[in-house]
């Protein structure tokens, strides 16, 4: 309350007038005396404490009531018709005939009372208490209400344009369908109170208290919640663009299908939340925490996350094109679908950057396309290079996406027919993009590699044991492209391994006995030293002056073979990887 105790009163007779007198301690009001006409020894109509007031008799007193003249320039304002009520008694009451426009009544007792369709435009009704009334489709424009107790009461319909609410307390109240654009509801306590389809484009609730609130379909553009408390708010299809929530609480909120194009979101705090098929089109998301929030599907292209924490962020179908990241911002190691994901809070760390942390020991290897490039084929596989044989296309995944286009739904099929596997895979795809258009070439072959990863699981799931094959062999040479040494380590392999097998008896000088292992220690050192010689002749060029035999002939042709397909590919990998 912003008045600094009770008000003084008091009641005395004095032949036929009501002298009650209301005394605020606040010096807003001057006080005055009632001065009406009493039939009785008691208070008048207004200020009897009598419950359940019939409407035509407070009508009846309201016409033939006298006005009170303004004392000074602080009660100018009261208007035509405007009359001095403050301290009525109405609990109870019917009002719903009785005109009190332009009326102050200041530290009213409203409670339960009835004023449905009263006209209630430019009262002041600051300190009454109006727990449980009835103002539907009342008119209150310009009307004064703060700190007013409006705690469970009912204002479905209700006009409240530009109406001062600041500090109200409307806990459970019932706003369905009013109109409160352009109301200030600073610091107003809206907790678990009904806004289904309320009209307030332009309110001010700054530092409001909106928690588990139902805003379902409400009209808030342009509205102003900066540090507003909206925790398990309820806004599906809530039309929230260009509203201003920097610093708000939205944890746990619902905000389905919510339009929050061009909305400021600077560091609010939406953890928890469900933006589902929102639309954060040029949302200012920077600093903001966006920790284990259901985006799937959710629009937010050329929205800004510079400086946000995105871990556990499910944005499975979600369109990013043109969003900004930067260093600051907290993407996580893992998408939330990933098998291997630890939650947000604690992500896990690889614990090898070539995929040792892969739990089959390799990884999806299906292709040898670069980081973040997609075609529809895919969720997503592209064109084949040599560093990545399996040059199969996805059918499923392409059928999938095809039939969701045509759908109308944003590219990606219905989330309850997708694995989580699949929506890993799309997921890290959206992440590939979301670094190469940022300028973070780390970022995106770490995306790259976990979908990989995420897909050779999928193929073992799914039986498709030929492309899990030749994923794995794949990753094994080339780390899916992104690791020349690999091929390094594997052309070494092959070397030495053949140079192991040459003294067997398969290899020999020419017009000279076969290589065989000696018996003393010095021989075998000088033995695979030259079969090592042989080995790299036949990988390299083909050309030795050793000879196979037997076996060694099949050892010589995969060297052989080997030898300049491998030189291919680490020349592919590095290319690559230069022009990138």
């Amino acid at each position: 309350m912003s008045k600094s105790g009770p008000s003084r009163e008091t009641v005395t007779r004095t032949g036929d007038r009501c002298t009650y007198t209301f005394e605020p301690d606040s010096d807003y009001f001057k006080p005055h005396c009632c001065g009406r006409s009493t039939k009785t020894e008691k208070r008048c109509v207004w200020h009897a404490r009598v419950t359940d007031k019939p409407g035509e008799l407070l009508a009846a007193d309201r016409i033939a009531g006298r006005t009170v003249e303004p004392r000074d320039t602080r009660d100018r304002w009261i208007g035509q018709g405007g009359e001095r009520l403050d301290g009525a008694f109405l609990r109870g009451a019917t009002l719903v005939d009785v005109r009190l426009a332009d009326c102050t009544l200041f530290e009213a007792d409203l409670r339960e009372a009835n004023l449905q369709g009263t006209n209630l435009e430019r009262t002041d009704m600051r300190g009454a208490t109006a727990t449980g009334a009835s103002f539907r489709r009342a008119r209150l424009s310009n009307a004064t209400l703060k700190e007013v107790d409006l705690s469970e009461a009912d204002l479905r319909g209700a006009n409240l344009t530009d109406a001062d609410l600041t500090g109200a307390n409307l806990r459970g109240a019932d706003l369905r369908e009013a109109n409160l654009s352009g109301a200030d509801l600073k610091r107003a306590d809206l907790r678990g109170a009904t806004l289904q389809g309320a009209d307030m484009p332009g309110t001010d609730l700054h530092r409001a208290n909106l928690s588990g609130a139902d805003l379902i379909e409400a009209d808030l553009r342009g509205s102003r919640l900066r540090s507003a408390n909206c925790e398990n708010a309820f806004a599906m299809r809530a039309d929230l663009s260009e509203a201003g929530l920097r610093g708000a609480s939205l944890g746990g909120a619902d905000l389905r299908k919510a339009d929050l194009h061009e909305a400021t979101l600077r560091e609010a705090d939406l953890s928890g939340a469900d933006v589902s098929g929102a639309d954060l089109t040029e949302a200012d998301a920077r600093e903001a925490d966006l920790r284990d929030v259901e985006a799937e599907r959710t629009r937010c292209n050329r929205a800004e996350f510079a400086g946000a924490d995105l871990r556990g962020l499910r944005h499975y179908g979600a369109s990013m094109e043109g969003a900004g990241i930067d260093d600051r911002t907290e993407l996580g190691d893992r998408v939330p679908y990933d098998p291997e994901w630890s939650g947000s809070e604690d992500p896990q760390e690889d614990a090898d950057s070539d995929g040792s942390g892969d739990p089959d020991g390799t990884a999806d290897s299906e292709d040898g396309d670069a980081p973040g490039e997609a075609t529809p084929d895919d969720e997503s596989d592209h064109a084949d290079g040599p560093g990545d044989p399996d040059a199969e296309g996805d059918e499923a995944a392409g059928a999938e996406a095809a039939d969701a286009e045509a759908a109308g739904g944003a590219g990606t099929p219905d989330p309850e027919e997708v694995t989580d596997l699949r929506k890993a895979a799309e997921s890290y795809r959206v992440r590939e993009s979301l670094a190469r258009d940022n300028g973070y070439p780390d970022l995106q072959i770490d995306a790259y590699l976990r979908r990989k990863d995420v897909r050779r699981r999928q193929y073992r799931e799914d039986g498709r044991w030929l492309r899990w094959g030749r994923s794995v062999a794949a990753n094994l040479v080339t780390r899916h492209g992104e690791r020349p040494g690999r091929v390094v380590v594997a052309g070494l392999a092959v070397v030495l391994v053949s140079a192991l097998l040459y003294p067997l008896g398969w290899a020999r000088p020419a017009g000279g006995d076969p290589l065989v292992y000696p018996d003393d220690p010095a021989g075998i050192a000088t033995t695979v030293a030259e079969s090592l010689q042989f080995s790299l002749a036949t990988f390299s060029t083909g050309v030795s002056s050793y000879q196979p035999v037997g076996p060694g002939n099949a050892v010589a042709a995969v060297e052989g073979v080997l030898g300049p397909l491998l030189f291919a590919v680490l020349v592919y990998v590095l290319a690559r990887r230069a022009t990138r």
